[in-house]
């Protein structure tokens, strides 16, 4: 247990530390979450995506490429209001720190079994990102 706390703890810190800069990107914050759900959510897409870094998914203004971002942000955002019933749910935007034309937007929810356990699925979500 002791194990699995240090390591949510370094992913926090790790996730603080990506999270910071690269011009009009938004840092990923934990808005009121669970910070233990908000961890465990970020290191199971890290584990998915290990060369990508994360940030908050209005992070799509700054890429030009992507079409009426706005809409989308708005599309997510009823989403994720629409979706309460989950322990965690979020988007994340993803950007290659080597190649600025690599990113991706992910959903990450959270929840649990009927034996308690939680898990995290990472999907891709293309839709809002599509060339």
């Amino acid at each position: 247990m002791k194990k699995i706390l240090t390591s949510v703890l370094a992913l926090g810190a790790m996730v603080l530390i990506i999270g910071c800069g690269d011009g009009d990107l938004v840092e990923l914050k934990n808005n009121g979450n669970d910070q233990t759900l908000f961890d465990l959510a970020n290191k199971e897409i890290m584990k998915k995506y290990p060369n990508y870094k994360l940030y908050d998914y209005v992070s799509i203004r700054a890429i030009s490429d992507i079409k009426n971002p706005e809409g989308k942000i708005k599309e997510m955002k009823s989403t994720l209001e629409r979706e309460k019933g989950f322990l965690y749910n979020n988007y994340v935007f993803l950007l290659n720190p080597n190649d600025k034309k690599d990113y991706k937007i992910v959903s990450v929810y959270c929840d649990n079994d009927l034996k308690k356990n939680v898990y995290c699925p990472v999907n891709d979500a293309p839709r809002f990102y599509a060339r």
